[in-house]
């Protein structure tokens, strides 16, 4: 099976959840939010302009005429605002095609529907999702989402190929986010009070007044990710500058690194570590991290403090190197599960002078060990 995410709905932002493995005949995408609204008028206007109004997802490659989407919502939406003006595909040339769509309720999920005619070869499509799409409390999605796609090629040339040759997009796509979720949901958290149990914890700080999605989403979800997709993504051919300022958003505390203890005045020259020991060890990597707002979790820690974390699931190929984890070859794909751990103190602005997360990265708790990745 073949499912592809766009990222889920209402008052959540545009996080970073790529297509998963489902099924030959249908695609699913989960749509999130984001600033951001779709203007009226012409379609082909609109499409001219979709890097402005529209949060734009990556192509796809179908080789099912008939190809029929499923959008995952995370809340529950009002099935009249799902309709043929508020979820569409166009052509390459704007053209509006006459397609089904239906809100399944008990699933939250919107269906779209290949026209009778089916899809043509080598045509650009457009699926667009509008801003018109609201939840049954009349809470309407503040940027749309459009994802382009294509009738060419054969599923089954990727189905024979290697999983060590896909490349990061095409792992995203085959990755089944659902699987590594509940997997991720299994592992006790050091919580006694929730009886160490993580959708419980989750659910208690969810429903706490003043932790609304986009507020978790700021303090713990896009830290956590951004962190693991600045640092686990280096090629020492290019990194420099760019990645110290993209890095340094996540430090604003003393750290230790490989048994270095840098305070704060000098996380800089951490950051200078950093892309020096990726220059030395030739190193480039690539890496996807799979999480979701109901990872995130507070800990108790020894001395019963708080501790914030966000769990996620890594893919990662090291495609050069010479410091490799234990047990790592290069040019293979790998996972393992880990808790990131985030944190948030005061921050004198006279040493740390960047802009900073309000939770910042304070360090990766692994649940288990690198694993070869397999079909």
């Amino acid at each position: 099976m073949k499912r592809l995410l766009l990222v889920g709905v209402s008052i959540l932002t545009i996080g970073v959840y790529q297509p998963i493995s489902v099924d030959a005949s249908n695609q699913e995408l989960n749509v999130e939010n984001e600033a951001g609204a779709i203007s009226k008028g012409n379609i082909v206007d609109q499409l001219r302009d979709v890097k402005s109004d529209f949060k734009e997802l990556m192509k796809k490659s179908i080789s099912d005429g008939s190809k029929t989407w499923t959008i995952n919502f995370n809340t529950e939406i009002d099935s009249e605002t799902f309709n043929n003006e508020s979820v569409y595909v166009v052509d390459g040339e704007g053209n509006k095609l006459t397609t089904k769509v239906t809100y399944i309720d008990e699933s939250k999920e919107g269906v779209v529907y290949a026209p009778d005619t089916g899809y043509k070869k080598s045509v650009n499509y457009t699926l667009i999702v509008t801003e018109d799409v609201k939840t049954n409390k009349g809470v309407a999605l503040s940027q749309g989402v459009t994802m382009k796609f294509e009738l060419s090629g054969d599923d089954s040339e990727q189905s024979s190929k290697d999983i060590h040759d896909f490349s990061k997009e095409e792992l995203e796509a085959w990755i089944d986010k659902e699987e590594d979720l509940t997997r991720l949901r299994e592992y006790p958290v050091q919580n006694d009070m929730f009886n160490n149990d993580l959708k419980k914890t989750n659910d208690e700080f969810m429903s706490t007044p003043g932790n609304t999605e986009d507020v978790m989403n700021e303090y713990f979800l896009q830290p956590a990710s951004g962190y693991m997709e600045a640092y686990y993504n280096r090629n020492y051919k290019i990194i420099g500058e760019q990645f110290k300022d993209e890095i340094s958003y996540y430090f604003k505390s003393s750290h230790i690194h490989n048994d270095v203890f840098y305070a704060k005045e000098n996380l800089k020259k951490m950051f200078e570590v950093f892309v020096q020991e990726t220059r030395e060890e030739k190193l480039n990597s690539e890496s996807i991290f799979v999480t979701d707002l109901s990872m995130y979790y507070q800990a108790m820690d020894d001395l019963g403090f708080p501790s914030d974390r966000m769990r996620g699931t890594q893919y990662i190929k090291y495609k050069s190197g010479n410091v490799l984890p234990e047990g790592v070859e290069l040019n293979k794909w790998y996972k393992r599960d880990v808790d990131v751990k985030l944190l948030n103190n005061a921050v004198n602005r006279n040493i740390i002078t960047w802009e900073t997360a309000v939770y910042a990265f304070d360090g990766i708790l692994p649940l288990s060990s690198y694993e070869k990745v397999s079909k």
